[in-house]
């Protein structure tokens, strides 16, 4: 209202009150511009702890991730080494199985040789049987007894033996082949005894 009055009153009035609009004026621009930069120092502190505290955050997660890389490189570390292991085991398990099976081939050929050998032996054993068959059935075909095959030794060599029975290691092979002939010989001193 003053700078209305100011404008229509005298002279020394309007510059009275073109001073106090320009008083007003610094005054506004001074308190608008302190009001500006108290603003710009508020925004600025609330930017500088904001960016402290995210600076922090972010310092918390970096060593956050740094305990989780360094547990995921133990865990690495532990993989690779059971990997390794389990190669190793796989390595030395793969020889085994060469092995076994080099074995198995040796028992496969030893197995149809036993089986050849067995073949042979069950033909034989069936031949042996078929033979104690055959004799068994002309044994029983023949008297077990004849006594037409049997021959008495002669008198002497009878007199040797029965001498020599009560020493038994007089008796040797020489003598034997001759008490026993392979052949049985006829019986002569039975023929000139006189009936």
């Amino acid at each position: 209202m003053l700078a209305v009055a100011a404008a229509f009153g005298p002279v020394a009035v309007t510059r009275a009150g073109i001073a106090v609009a320009l008083a007003t004026a610094v005054l506004g621009c001074v308190f608008a511009w302190r009001e500006l930069f108290a603003a710009e120092r508020g925004h600025a502190r609330s930017t500088l702890e904001a960016s402290r505290r995210h600076g922090a955050q972010l310092r918390e997660e970096r060593g956050r991730n740094a305990a989780v890389v360094s547990e995921l490189g133990a865990r690495v570390q532990r993989a690779s080494a059971v990997v390794a292991d389990q190669r190793a085991t796989l390595g030395a398990l793969r020889d085994e199985v060469v092995a076994l099976e080099d074995d198995r081939t040796l028992l496969r050929a030893d197995l149809r040789q036993r089986d050849a050998v067995i073949s042979v032996l069950r033909g034989t054993v069936r031949a042996q049987h078929r033979e104690i068959s055959t004799l068994e059935e002309q044994l029983r075909g023949r008297d077990a007894y004849d006594p037409s095959e049997v021959r008495h030794l002669p008198r002497r060599v009878r007199a040797e033996l029965e001498a020599t029975a009560l020493q038994p290691e007089a008796l040797d092979r020489q003598m034997l082949g001759t008490a026993f002939p392979v052949a049985v010989l006829s019986n002569y001193e039975e023929d000139r005894r006189p009936a």
